[in-house]
């Protein structure tokens, strides 16, 4: 059970996940100041659009 999930779209290796990962994460990081703390998420997730 479970032995299909580690195949196709789910086999992330640490390096496909940490290449698909950083982007989003800097983009967050440079406009977290601009925006400031305490938006709801879904206000940060549009701006990342």
């Amino acid at each position: 059970m479970g032995e299909g999930l580690n195949r196709g779209l789910w086999a992330n290796s640490p390096e496909r996940v940490a290449q698909v990962a950083t982007p989003i994460v800097d983009a967050a990081f440079r406009g977290h100041p601009t925006l400031g703390p305490g938006l709801r998420e879904s206000i940060y997730a549009v701006c990342l659009v």
